[in-house]
């Protein structure tokens, strides 16, 4: 089972957390609170100024679901890469030692649905 979450790399996939999360709340969010939008209607939303187009659980399951998609994106780039990688990293290999290939590719099929 550890393995398991090995193969999905889960320090890549919190990276990938973090940078949607900045990037909506930080950056854009930032953007949005600080433009001026003074006296007219904005012509879309009806409001003063700009809200978000995705609400908070939309927005999480946009995260969720890249996620997962890509954790399974990794899963499968083991699964193809065993060859590869018993030269380079022959220490490393997790697919076809500690996990079958046939988990691994049922993983993916799992992760990616």
């Amino acid at each position: 089972m550890r393995d398991l979450i090995r193969l999905t790399r889960p320090l890549n996939l919190l990276i990938v957390v973090l940078t949607m999360v900045v990037m909506r709340y930080g950056v854009i969010g930032g953007w949005l609170s600080i433009t001026p939008w003074r006296g007219w209607v904005w012509p879309i939303m009806g409001t003063e100024r700009p809200v978000f187009a995705l609400s908070h659980i939309l927005f999480s399951l946009l995260v969720a679901s890249t996620v997962l998609i890509m954790a399974g994106g990794n899963v499968i780039n083991d699964y193809f890469d065993t060859r590869i990688d018993r030269v380079n990293k022959p220490h490393g290999v997790i697919v076809g030692r500690s996990v079958k290939r046939r988990v691994a590719m049922a993983v993916h099929w799992a992760l990616s649905g």
